[in-house]
């Protein structure tokens, strides 16, 4: 038995577990990692379809190729 890191939620674990391998919290729904065997560590797993667009820098960033094209001489292509 362990506790979720997220609700501390008694957590009832397969009996073969592995490293990296992924559970859901029933209490509270947290996708759940396990990072170490020994001792028994779970993290928490931030699912990607929840995230703001605010919370991925890279989207903000856009690169538009035409713009890199015309800063570069024809003699570095």
């Amino acid at each position: 038995m362990s506790r979720c890191p997220e609700c501390n939620a008694l957590l009832s674990l397969p009996p073969e577990l592995g490293l990296y391998d992924r559970i859901y919290c029933e209490e509270c729904g947290a996708l759940l990692e396990v990072v170490s065997l020994t001792p028994l560590e779970l993290e928490y797993v931030e699912d990607f379809d929840e995230l703001d667009e605010e919370d991925l820098d890279w989207e903000d960033e856009e690169f538009e190729e035409e713009e890199f094209e015309e800063d570069l001489d024809e003699d570095e292509w």
